[in-house]
């Protein structure tokens, strides 16, 4: 397909998820790179790039600048706010607020958004910050009951009784 478009940013991503998939780092990291360069105001490649960075070469700050690269492209981009709560949680700048203020700066950019209130809540109730989890998980559940989101509102529920 890329013989036929060289040019097409779909095709190109799908060649490095296939190289991801089969462990070909280098190859993934290369085919990201180009398109960061060729269509620069995208994030999916940004992100993914953070991504492979953060879990497989193990690049913190190369991880932190592609993500925040692919806010700066789309501030709407949940899995770029995501990808930088896990790198701050579990790998780079811990013992800072970095993995909490992120996903607060995506709240104010997506208001409500049920996958960042649900990571928030969880990392709250990890940091033994139960009355914050509880505030956070309380405010998913009414987003996820006007969502009609019957298992996420179980999910919810349970998570408040062991708070």
């Amino acid at each position: 397909l890329l013989k036929l478009d060289p040019t097409s940013f779909e095709n190109w991503l799908d060649l490095a998820l296939q190289y991801k998939t089969i462990n070909d780092f280098e190859g993934a990291r290369q085919i990201w790179e180009y398109l960061n360069v060729a269509a620069p105001t995208n994030s999916i490649s940004f992100v993914n790039l953070g991504n492979l960075y953060h879990l497989e070469l193990k690049n913190f700050p190369k991880a932190e600048e592609n993500f925040k690269q692919a806010l700066a492209n789309s501030e709407q981009n949940i899995q770029a706010y995501s990808g930088l709560h896990e790198l701050y949680r579990y790998s780079y700048k811990q013992g800072t607020t970095a993995a909490e203020d992120i996903l607060r700066q995506g709240l104010v950019a997506i208001p409500k958004n049920l996958t960042l209130l649900m990571a928030l809540g969880s990392y709250y109730k990890d940091k033994g910050r139960n009355a914050d989890a509880k505030a956070v998980y309380e405010e998913a559940l009414v987003e996820a009951k006007a969502a009609e989101n019957n298992a996420l509102v179980q999910m919810i529920q349970n998570e408040l009784k062991v708070l």
